[in-house]
């Protein structure tokens, strides 16, 4: 992040980052964002027939005691305490970011040009960061954003709109 503000400041004079934050992350992601993420990045037949049987019509029994207080069932979100989980999180937000990376339909044209290359997203820890020349830009790929996570590819809860800065 450093080298951008830099470039920022010695070519371009300025820049705009947006820090969006990643809202109850593993609970938001949709299974079919998993499948995606999977087969964008080459995943094997076997590993991918692994992942959809551990999150296919997976639920949840409550009891107390003998009395079976009813099921829930899991239709989005990776399972808590499981070790594959923060793979899965993390294929799918790189496959978001890559998304917003190079689709212009997200990137409507803007993002910040460094070393030959147009960088509109990048993440930090659990917040992505949107990266752009000018408010109207950053106005315009929160947009293009807002629209890839409502057509549900990925959860349209995984962003906090509340807590973006």
């Amino acid at each position: 992040m450093k080298a951008l503000i830099k470039a920022a400041r010695e070519e371009k004079g300025s820049i705009a980052i947006l820090a969006i934050v990643l809202a109850k992350a593993f609970d938001s992601v949709q299974h079919t964002s998993v499948q995606r993420a999977l087969n964008r990045f080459g995943a094997s037949d076997h590993l991918f027939r692994i992942v959809e049987d551990l999150y296919t019509d997976v639920d949840t029994r409550l009891s107390v005691g003998r009395q079976q207080l009813g099921e829930i069932i899991m239709r989005n979100g990776v399972k808590q305490q499981d070790q594959l989980s923060p793979f899965l999180f993390n294929l799918v937000i790189d496959d978001l970011l890559t998304t917003v990376n190079q689709d212009p339909t997200v990137t409507q044209g803007v993002g910040f040009q460094y070393g030959g290359v147009k960088i509109a997203a990048k993440r930090f820890a659990d917040d992505l960061l949107l990266i752009v020349e000018t408010r109207h830009g950053a106005q315009l790929l929160m947009d293009g954003l807002t629209t890839l996570l409502e057509n549900g590819t990925y959860g349209s809860t995984l962003v906090n709109v509340n807590l973006c800065v």
